[in-house]
């Protein structure tokens, strides 16, 4: 009888952990969510900003891409994350995809490409 009462204490135990974590989860999960959610809008917003910039450098006939902008951007970003402690080389490989998408477009609106 006494065995019987532990293993159905832990199991009590056990399914309250489980409860728990799972509601848990969801919850960090939902957050994920709309941190996903602010990141699409800033990136659709971001993406919209460097159009115009390619619709500017159309209009004065330039079709500069700074490379000087990029550096700085990237020391921004790393001397950002340096102090909060997130790994930068994270960071420089997501906004090197960003700068490439950025420059690819700038070029097809001021090529008509």
């Amino acid at each position: 009888m006494e065995i019987r009462f532990r293993y159905l204490t832990r199991l009590k135990t056990n399914m309250a952990q489980k409860n728990n974590y799972d509601f848990r989860l969801d919850i960090l999960r939902r957050r994920v969510d709309v941190c996903d959610e602010q990141l699409c809008e800033s990136l659709k917003e971001r993406f919209k900003i460097t159009n115009l910039i390619g619709d500017l450098k159309k209009e004065v006939n330039s079709s500069e891409m700074c490379d000087k902008r990029r550096i700085e951007i990237l020391r921004k970003i790393n001397d950002k994350c340096s102090r909060d402690g997130f790994p930068t080389k994270l960071l420089e490989d997501i906004y090197q995809i960003i700068f490439d998408h950025s420059i690819k477009e700038q070029k097809r609106i001021i090529h008509g490409k």
